[in-house]
């Protein structure tokens, strides 16, 4: 059952600006696959939004396995990149490490042992499924979220369809008439949700791509 109420619901695209700025570290940038971790490097290195020939290239590439490290270098060569170091603490050290990786002796360990930076075969194969496993994730939260405020949102209307009504004028005077009656009683948000949940089904197959 669904309870809880404060599922991530801000990595949905536009990002909000509170969401971009509570990425403090490179570890915290590197939670988030796919397209939102393309936003945040945008937004992070940048300090705009993902634009339609950014997001063509670099997801191709996120897709293929590449490392997330690696863009986030290519970025910083850009003429027009702002890097948010105040903001990302670490950014400068973690860009720093991908390069000395790159060296061709000195790099030889951590391109064959470091799974962000390694440039083996596997270590692709392994980034890639790592993508795509997190992208799914994401739009779970995103689907689970939606499903709480629907349930929410029923949850109120059935609350306020429940609430004593007037009574009627009596019928005669000597009808035996409550002061009060209530609306017929309907089903709580328990009885629904079998029916919430069947309509958001054909989105949970998608996101988790069956």
């Amino acid at each position: 059952m669904l309870q809880r109420e404060d599922l991530i619901t801000s990595h949905r695209i536009p990002l909000e600006p509170a969401f971009v700025a509570s990425i403090r570290s490179v570890a915290d940038l590197l939670n988030w696959y796919d397209e939102v971790f393309l936003e945040l490097a945008y937004q992070i290195m940048l300090r705009r939004s993902l634009d339609f020939e950014g997001r063509r290239y670099y997801l191709s590439k996120l897709r293929l396995g590449r490392s997330r490290l690696a863009i986030l270098d290519q970025l910083s060569k850009a003429s027009e990149a702002e890097p948010l170091v105040e903001q990302v603490i670490d950014l400068a050290s973690e860009l720093a490490r991908y390069r000395a990786s790159r060296r061709f002796f000195k790099g030889f360990k951590s391109r064959w042992t470091d799974l962000e930076i390694g440039n083996r075969g596997s270590f692709f194969r392994a980034r890639a499924i790592a993508n795509a496993v997190g992208q799914t994730r994401q739009d779970l939260l995103l689907i689970c979220a939606d499903l709480l405020a629907t349930q929410r949102n029923l949850s109120r209307a059935l609350s306020s369809q429940s609430m004593p009504v007037a009574a009627a004028a009596p019928v005669a005077p000597t009808a035996a008439l409550p002061s009060v009656v209530r609306a017929p009683r309907v089903r709580t948000s328990f009885d629904v949700r079998e029916i919430d949940f069947h309509n958001t089904e054909k989105r949970v197959i998608n996101a988790l791509r069956i």
